[in-house]
């Protein structure tokens, strides 16, 4: 009776040590995006090199609405497909603003999103709200840093975008859900389409004169821009 007692104990710790594998791996799964790194010069490859892409309309890579930043003729252009709500891309944001500043004229900048997350939809829309109030910057600059609260996977609390960029002098009223969905988001859903179209399977994925950058990290994206730059 004991060994079979012991055998029965046994069996049920393997069971349950098996259970909180599965549940693990599980919600592991659920996470959407890849998890948050210590910095984005560690960032690993994000997919093999592959070839130009090609696309039958050129307009899919920048569309009048998107976020630009430096002159439209510029000889390199760098799209970032983005999500506001993405660990990933709040790790790459400062890099992406450092290079904005420092390149200047010389490179054009375009923000294209993705919205993947659960909320990622409608703060694209606040920040495209928060363009139109010319507060686009600090916007995005409050979104990232404040996305483990308002983007938590656990507890997302979406209406505090509303309180957020009221911080910044924007109307309560402009920053409701019905308002900004109406007014902005089929921008949203184009930028979408568009990545589809161009292959984007996650985010934040960067494409410097229409190449894929497949080292994600200032490393891989600087070398990216000097080599466009000395073509």
């Amino acid at each position: 009776m004991k060994n079979k007692a012991f055998i029965l104990i046994t069996l049920l710790a393997m069971v349950a040590i098996g259970g909180g594998v599965w549940v693990y791996n599980q919600s592991s799964q659920d996470e959407v995006g890849p998890p948050p790194m210590a910095s984005a010069n560690s960032l690993p490859d994000s997919k093999p090199a592959i070839d130009p892409v090609t696309v039958t309309d050129p307009n899919v890579w920048v569309r009048p609405h998107s976020m630009t930043y430096g002159k439209a003729d510029a000889k390199v252009t760098v799209v970032e497909f983005f999500d506001p709500e993405c660990e990933t891309c709040k790790i790459m944001h400062p890099l992406t603003k450092s290079l904005v500043k420092e390149y200047g004229n010389r490179v054009r900048f375009a923000h294209r999103v993705m919205p993947y997350h659960k909320e990622s939809r409608l703060a694209a829309c606040a920040l495209e709200e928060a363009r139109v109030h010319k507060k686009y910057d600090q916007a995005l600059d409050i979104l990232f840093e404040r996305q483990p609260i308002w983007g938590s996977h656990t507890n997302p609390r979406p209406e505090l975008i509303s309180v957020y960029l009221q911080e910044l002098g924007i109307p309560k009223n402009k920053l409701t859900p019905e308002y900004l969905f109406e007014k902005h988001g089929a921008k949203i859903d184009q930028d979408k389409a568009d990545g589809d179209t161009v292959g984007v399977t996650g985010t934040p994925e960067f494409y410097i004169n229409h190449h894929l950058l497949t080292e994600l990290g200032e490393e891989g994206l600087r070398a990216m821009i000097e080599a466009a730059l000395h073509e």
